[in-house]
């Protein structure tokens, strides 16, 4: 289900992850046919009086304020960026075995799914929102051992997954602080 190198709309082609990593985030854009050489630069004199006017801003957000670009396509370039491929995971099946290697908390603390789990090879592939998470890729593989390959997805889809995958969790918690909560021992602790 990669959108990588397969038509997404019907103007935007998403180019090898290979030929976005390292490039600016405009030239990605232009690259994935979104945007012109124009609408870039016109991008850019608006971030830098923002700068000028002593606002942190980056380019992606103002490309959003202005309306030029979805916050999806954000993610997709950023992710290319990076050199991560976009994944859609709406409408994945992902089997319970792979579900089953990383553990609910973590999943919903570092907001992932695991998409694909190889035993042989020890290797699990996640999708989560931002490929900024290095602490959920580094904490998977120093922590339990993985090799990780990560990918991107969107936040809505991530929190869809969570919902689905990694429910029955919750219950299980809300059970243990009532536990915790009923004990005697504990309670003169408060």
């Amino acid at each position: 289900m990669c959108v990588q190198g397969v038509e997404y709309t019907k103007m935007t082609k998403i180019p090898p992850v290979n030929e976005l990593k390292g490039r600016s985030l405009g030239r990605i854009l232009i690259k994935m046919g979104l945007l012109t050489r124009e609408k870039v630069h016109e991008a850019l004199v608006v971030q830098k009086e923002k700068v000028d006017k002593g606002n942190k801003v980056k380019l992606g957000q103002v490309l959003l304020e202005m309306n030029l670009i979805k916050k999806r396509d954000l993610q997709i370039a950023l992710a290319g960026q990076r050199g991560m491929e976009f994944v859609d995971i709406d409408g994945m099946e992902i089997p319970k075995a792979t579900l089953d290697v990383v553990p609910a908390q973590m999943a919903r603390t570092y907001r992932i799914i695991p998409i694909q789990y190889d035993k042989s090879r020890n290797r699990l592939t996640v999708a989560m929102e931002s490929a900024d998470n290095f602490r959920a890729t580094d904490d998977l593989s120093t922590l339990m051992g993985f090799a990780v390959e990560a990918k991107v997805t969107d936040a809505d889809s991530i929190s869809a997954a969570l919902d689905k995958y990694y429910k029955e969790e919750d219950s299980s918690l809300n059970e243990l602080i009532g536990e915790i909560e009923g004990d005697k021992t504990l309670t003169q602790y408060k």
